[in-house]
């Protein structure tokens, strides 16, 4: 009852894949022409630059829900559609931050 949590997309980044509205499980996403939801950005915008991660929010850094506050250091996915790389690295930037160790694969 202390905080609203917001989702916000913005209709600029939209890469018109549908891939969002095919796996949403309660079909609250639907395709529209994104000319139709240009008036939404303002909102994004004003999201992005006010509002943060709340200190004593309750959800640990170290949970996946907890983590999803965390500022992502890859925002923004040039994958193609259905592929969950770049949503995995994301998480893991959430989760891990800026970690500096090697990867091999």
């Amino acid at each position: 009852g202390k905080y609203k949590f917001t989702l916000s997309v913005s209709p600029l980044d939209c890469m018109g894949c549908g891939e969002c509205t095919t796996v949403c499980p309660v079909q609250a996403l639907t395709m529209v022409p994104q000319e139709s939801r240009l008036s939404e950005q303002p909102a994004w915008n004003y999201l992005v630059a006010n509002v943060s991660k709340k200190a004593d929010s309750g959800f640990g850094d170290n949970t996946v829900k907890g983590s999803q506050f965390n500022q992502p250091l890859l925002e923004f996915s040039g994958s193609c559609a259905g592929c969950a790389e770049t949503s995995y690295a994301c998480l893991n930037t959430q989760l891990f931050g800026k970690k500096q160790e090697k990867c091999t694969l």
